[in-house]
């Protein structure tokens, strides 16, 4: 990347230094942490700390999609991180991620007790490090999930002030404010995130849910282009199927839609109207019905 030639107008060397390291920094992407994933997986599993546990569990989500088996798995990594070194605050920031998010995704046995141990370990992760920016993007996103907006929004946009790369914060405070109207503000937002981190692997859930705020934004070519490349980053993503079944409607081909359904049904057969309404709003399964889609079997 060094070796690379980089054409640029600009003058002051500094400001050539700058773009220089941003460019390759956008380059390298998620690199460090799926480096930091292979060295924990190299470890013996009876000799295994804390820290390799929580690269573990965000390996496991990283690699293995979201689904019921991978959440489960990656959860006990962070309860042992936990367990081992109860100090360490990343293990219980990511769990409160990992859980709120389980819970809306309806990834979780017991919803209750997963709202309960996000929030416990949400604040218990504040407590052990609030200048944290990787910290605070979880918590803050997590406390957003679980609908406590108005205390999780500042907490991701303290986390992008303390580091303006923190993709993962950039998404989720793109995701809390699409959720909220503000539309244009989010999908700026999760654009941004795409832009620091292009090859993230949170990548299938943010262009999920940037391409439902281009839905309700009215921009239905830029909301077909998202749920498709979706669908081709982590095509066992479920909630990428189901907006991309919406762009089908809105492009009038309801048997390209239906198709997307059943398989998004295919890989979660919990599938149901209310399901899709806390995805994309009670609009989206109106406009279903009336094109003669099939949600439930």
């Amino acid at each position: 990347m060094w070796a690379d030639n980089y054409d640029t107008d600009i003058d002051e060397l500094h400001q050539v230094q700058d773009a220089l390291l941003r460019n390759i920094a956008l380059q390298l992407g998620v690199e460090p942490a799926r480096a930091e994933f292979r060295l924990a997986r190299r470890k013996n599993p009876n000799n295994m700390d804390a820290w390799s546990l929580y690269q573990q569990a965000r390996g496991t989500m990283m690699f293995m999609g979201w689904s019921e088996n991978s959440l489960r798995q990656a959860t006990e990594q962070l309860r042992r991180a936990i367990e081992m070194e109860p100090d360490y605050s990343p293990p219980h920031a990511y769990l409160s991620l990992l859980l709120a998010l389980g819970r809306l995704f309806e990834l979780v046995e017991d919803p209750e007790s997963a709202h309960d141990e996000s929030l416990k370990s949400a604040e218990q992760a504040l407590k052990l490090d609030s200048s944290s920016s990787e910290v605070l993007g979880y918590v803050g996103c997590a406390f957003s999930d679980l609908n406590y907006k108005q205390r999780g929004i500042p907490i991701i946009e303290q986390a992008i002030e303390l580091d303006p790369s923190n993709a993962q914060a950039h998404a989720a405070l793109g995701a809390a404010k699409i959720v909220t109207g503000d539309l244009e503000a989010g999908i700026a937002d999760l654009s941004q995130a795409i832009k620091i981190s292009p090859r993230d692997p949170g990548l299938a859930p943010w262009t999920t849910i940037l391409s439902i705020g281009c839905a309700y934004s009215g921009r239905p070519d830029e909301l077909r282009h998202w749920a498709e490349m979706a669908c081709e980053l982590d095509s066992r993503y479920f909630p990428g199927l189901i907006a991309l079944a919406f762009s089908r409607v809105l492009d009038e081909q309801p048997k390209a839609a239906q198709n997307a359904i059943d398989n998004a049904r295919e890989l979660y057969p919990k599938l149901n109207q209310a399901y899709i309404e806390r995805l994309m709003g009670s609009d989206v399964v109106r406009q279903f019905t009336e094109a003669g889609i099939t949600i439930q079997a």
